[in-house]
C-alpha cells in the first residue's frame, strides 16, 4: 500500500510539473446577452466572504444611442485595478483592455468609479480586480433604468493556469486553448493562464514564441517578464510569430495570456528552442 501511495505522489508532481493550478480567484463573467438592446444594471454583487474577485466585461451598446457605461464598487478595496476600452471593433475593446489591465497598477482605494461614454454599436470591455472584503458589493450598468432584459451572470472560481515545459533541442511544444467544450465560458475568457517556458539544453538558444489562431482573427495581448506586447492583427490557421529570445541553458520565460473578449477560440501557442544564428 505504501508503494502504490508513493508511486501516486509521483505521478501527481510529474503532472504538475507540466499544468498545475494555484492562488484560487473567484470570478463573475458579464457577457449576457453580448448585446445589450435597453440600458439597465448589468450587474450587482454584494461579497459574502473576503476573496480575490475579477470581475470581466464585454457589451455591444445596441440601444440605438450613445450611453455612459458605470463601475462602481463601494468598500475598502485592497490591491485593485481595472483596464477597459471602448471601440467599434469587439476585438479591439477586448484586446486594448488586457494592455490597459497589465499596465495598471494595484493598489488599495475607497469606493471607486468608472463612468466612460459608449457610442451606438460599439464595445466596452475591460476587467476589475480586487481584494473585496464581506459587505463590500460592486455595480455595473449601461445607462440608467431597472436590469438589462435577458441579463445572465455566471459567477465561478477559477486557479491561474500554470503551464511549465522544458524545452530540449528539436522539440515543439504546442499548446491549444480553448477546446474544452463543457467549460462553463467558452475560452476561458477572463482566466489567468501563466507560461514557463525553460531553455533545458546545455547550450545557448533562441526561443521562438508563435500564436496559431483556429476560430478566426484575434489580436494576441502578452504580459513576458514584466513588459507588454500587443500583436497585429493575426489571420486564423498561421503561425505568427509574436516574440522570440536568447536563452542561455537553464534560463527561461514567464509569459502571461488572458483570453480576449471579442475573439474566438481556441488557439495554439508554439514554442521551440532553434539554434543562435551567428
Amino acid at each position: 500500500m505504501k508503494n502504490i501511495f508513493m508511486a501516486l505522489l509521483l505521478f501527481g508532481i510529474l503532472i504538475c510539473s507540466k499544468v498545475c493550478t494555484a492562488e484560487t480567484k473567484n470570478l463573475v463573467f458579464l457577457n449576457f446577452p453580448e448585446k445589450v438592446e435597453n440600458s439597465g444594471k448589468l450587474g450587482k454583487q454584494i461579497i459574502k466572504k473576503t476573496s480575490n474577485t475579477r470581475i470581466f466585461f464585454h457589451y455591444l451598446n445596441a440601444t440605438g444611442q450613445d450611453q455612459t457605461f458605470y463601475f462602481r464598487a463601494e468598500g475598502k478595496i485592497k490591491n485593485y485595478k481595472i483596464g477597459y476600452s471602448v471601440d467599434f471593433e469587439p476585438g479591439f475593446a477586448g484586446s486594448t483592455a488586457i494592455v490597459n489591465f497589465y499596465n495598471k497598477i494595484a493598489k488599495d482605494t475607497v469606493n471607486p468609479l468608472i463612468k466612460i461614454k459608449v457610442p451606438n454599436r460599439h464595445t466596452i470591455s475591460g476587467i476589475a480586480e480586487g481584494f473585496f472584503t464581506t459587505g463590500d458589493y460592486w455595480l455595473c450598468r449601461l445607462g440608467f433604468g431597472d436590469y438589462v432584459d435577458n441579463i445572465k451572470i455566471i459567477k465561478t472560481t477559477f486557479d491561474p493556469i500554470l503551464i511549465n515545459e522544458n524545452l530540449n533541442d528539436d522539440e515543439e511544444f504546442i499548446y491549444r486553448l480553448g477546446d474544452e467544450k463543457n467549460q462553463i465560458i467558452a475560452g476561458n475568457y477572463g482566466y489567468d493562464y501563466k507560461f514557463q517556458i525553460k531553455n533545458s539544453t546545455d547550450k545557448i538558444k533562441t526561443l521562438t514564441c508563435k500564436l496559431n489562431p483556429r476560430g478566426g482573427n484575434i489580436i494576441g495581448v502578452f504580459n513576458i517578464n514584466g513588459t507588454v506586447y500587443k500583436t497585429v492583427d493575426i489571420k486564423p490557421k498561421v503561425d505568427h510569430l509574436f516574440y522570440k529570445v536568447i536563452l542561455k541553458p537553464n534560463e527561461y520565460i514567464y509569459l502571461k495570456y488572458i483570453p480576449t473578449g471579442g475573439y474566438s477560440y481556441p488557439v495554439e501557442f508554439k514554442f521551440e528552442l532553434i539554434p543562435v544564428k551567428i
